[in-house]
């Protein structure tokens, strides 16, 4: 299912227990919890894939600002 400006939406399925999968383009992201929360410890806590996602954003952005100035 395409939406507007071409980009399928992301779909989040549960995957048993406190496993979840985020399909995000034809990129797979699973989460758990760790042994202590219920889960398995086979993927990153969601609340650790957010700090990831603002930590490379930031990043990204820096990396960007950096290299259209000529900076390293």
């Amino acid at each position: 299912m395409a939406v507007q400006g071409g980009r399928p939406p992301m779909v989040i399925t549960h995957e048993g227990g406190v496993k979840f999968a985020a399909q995000i383009r034809q990129h797979r992201l699973m989460v758990d919890q760790p042994l202590r929360g219920g889960g398995d410890d086979s993927a990153p806590m969601p609340l650790e894939l957010l700090g990831a996602s603002l930590g490379t954003c930031v990043a990204l952005y820096v990396q960007q600002f950096c290299h259209a100035r000529g900076l390293r």
